[in-house]
């Protein structure tokens, strides 16, 4: 099992990706809502003025568990 550690809240404005490609992301839209645990490749980062927009991102780290490997 492990522990999903998520990193500071990083206000975006648009652009290109800012991280590589296959590193987990979560991510808040413009309409409020918000995904999280998916690649930065299938997000699209630039703003086109709709609620699809991204305005902050944090990375995501996953740390094993120590309790389980333990077991």
């Amino acid at each position: 099992m492990t522990t999903k550690i998520y990193g500071p809240s990083i206000k975006w404005d648009g652009g290109e990706c800012p991280v590589p490609p296959n590193t987990r992301v979560k991510v808040k839209f413009r309409d409020g809502d918000s995904q999280s645990g998916h690649p930065a490749y299938a997000y699209y980062w630039h703003h086109d003025g709709d609620g699809a927009d991204i305005l902050t991102y944090c990375i995501i780290t996953e740390q094993p568990d120590l309790e389980a490997a333990e077991q």
